[in-house]
């Protein structure tokens, strides 16, 4: 470096190569934010998906010239300047114990993402194991670290992660699983301590008979990269005493595509702008992943991309529209497929929609079977694939009695909705009780002879909804840290 004085080692920084016409060629130092950190030794790093967070482990030795590695985060306001070097806070980072390799991934809670790291602390199933924290974006805060579990850490040694957004998948290299030789790169699908399965090897076709590490998939699928002492290395003092970067190029690689076209079934048009989520289901352990998402275009049309042997979940989002959903699978299938998914879209009305057969003894406010059966299958199942609706409850009646009476009976009738679909998990801020008494009539309560009409009562009595809002989904999440 220019400012080192004379005999001084210099730091280590990133450096960029290049692919052009077959070959890869040495561009320098790279264009990112943490070179321009003079007096650090720059390690290992990873940046968030959103560019705007870059990770890094930097090391130097204590006091008894034993090397730790402490992560430190940059990040990058609005005006697209960084910042300063934040030391990840002492929870996650110790001198008596080194932190390194981080890498950082998407998560299945809304506005976070997680650092997964590498560290000897207490609390682990062997020497190195694979730890990870949730920070949070909005709040700008970092949970307590916790351990990936036994599904990924063994009673060996397990390092360099690197997480994969787009199969959700954690690529390590671990001592402690079968292997082929020296560390293997082995995988787990999941996040944080939530994993479908025990890790699996990544096969002969990524791993040798020595020590593969810092596996690394591509953008386009094709390639991946990883840090090998394998035969073709450079060879110092004997064949295998230093690790290179080795290509690895796919050559019998399973492309499936998933394509569609949205309509709104209303006007049975092409539906623009419609966001197709992308969804990994994980079975073993009840949960699910946002893997990826695409913009319809303008003539309704979308295509992804999918992943070898693996269920999807579809869901089809636009505002002002119900949401829709479907499901894939690639698992089996072991040529290049293409799958045709397409759906139609239902625009939200605003006006009030009755559901049927919510029905009440006189004068009580209970739910009976038939009433709950039938918010099973309608109010709860829309807020459940609708998760940003608000909605309000309204509760009506007939116009026998006073209006200070029907207005608490319609009342108390439409809350006893609420606390039933409360009770089955709905969140209070998405629901609303309102009763509206005798004062929205949708038939007449008498012949125009001044008789009684039964028939009309019936309709007014009568229990609806409509949306009345939505909630910014990306900024809701539990403050519950013990909830993965």
């Amino acid at each position: 470096m220019d400012n080192e004085e004379p005999g001084a080692i210099p730091k280590r920084k990133v450096y960029q190569a290049q692919k052009s016409e077959g070959e890869w060629k040495l561009k320098g130092e790279a264009d990112i934010a943490i070179n321009a950190l003079n007096d650090k030794n720059i390690g290992s790093f990873s940046q968030s998906e959103d560019g705007n967070r870059i990770y890094f482990t930097s090391c130097k030795p204590n006091w008894k010239n034993q090397i730790r590695c402490k992560l430190f985060m940059l990040r990058k306001d609005d005006a697209g300047t960084w910042s300063e070097p934040l030391e990840l806070h002492e929870e996650i980072n110790s001198n008596k114990y080194t932190n390194t390799h981080p890498s950082v991934g998407k998560s299945a809670k809304p506005d976070r993402e997680i650092i997964y790291f590498v560290s000897d602390r207490p609390g682990g199933k062997g020497g190195l194991d694979i730890w990870y924290t949730r920070y949070r974006i909005s709040k700008k805060r970092f949970d307590k670290p916790r351990n990936c579990g036994t599904k990924v850490n063994t009673m060996g040694e397990e390092m360099t992660p690197s997480f994969d957004n787009k199969s959700y998948k954690l690529y390590f290299s671990s001592t402690g699983w079968p292997s082929y030789g020296g560390l293997d790169v082995q995988y787990s699908t999941g996040e944080g301590s939530r994993w479908n399965g025990k890790a699996k090897n990544a096969g002969i076709e990524v791993n040798s008979p020595v020590d593969d590490m810092y596996y690394q998939i591509f953008p386009n699928r094709k390639d991946a990269i990883v840090v090998s002492n394998r035969e073709g290395s450079i060879s110092l003092k004997h064949p295998h005493c230093c690790d290179d970067l080795f290509l690895l190029e796919w050559k019998n690689l399973i492309r499936h595509e998933l394509t569609g076209t949205i309509t709104n079934e209303e006007t049975n048009k092409p539906e623009p702008g419609v966001e197709v989520r992308l969804i990994i289901k994980n079975d073993e352990e009840n949960t699910e992943y946002l893997a990826d998402k695409v913009i319809t275009d303008e003539n309704g049309n979308y295509k992804i991309l999918l992943e070898e042997n693996t269920d999807y979940r579809l869901v089809y989002h636009k505002e002002k529209f119900f949401n829709n959903a479907d499901s894939t699978t690639t698992v089996n299938i072991k040529e290049p497929y293409n799958i045709e998914k397409n759906q139609t879209l239902k625009p939200i009305p605003d006006v009030e929609i009755v559901i049927p057969n919510i029905l009440y003894a006189f004068d009580d406010t209970s739910l009976n079977a038939a009433a709950m059966q039938t918010l099973d299958t309608s109010i709860y199942l829309l807020l459940i694939e609708n998760p940003s609706l608000i909605i309000e409850i309204g509760s009506h009646t007939d116009n026998k009695g006073s209006d200070d009476y029907n207005l608490s009976l319609s009342q108390r009738r439409a809350e006893s909705v609420i606390n039933y679909l409360q009770k089955k998990g709905i969140d209070k801020k998405r629901i609303q009780a309102k009763g509206y008494g005798e004062t929205k009539p949708v038939a007449a309560n008498m012949n125009t002879d001044g008789t009684d009409n039964p028939a009309g009562r019936a309709k007014n009595r009568r229990t609806s909804f409509r949306v009345v809002g939505q909630i910014d989904i990306s900024l809701t999440y539990d403050d519950d840290e013990s909830n993965d």
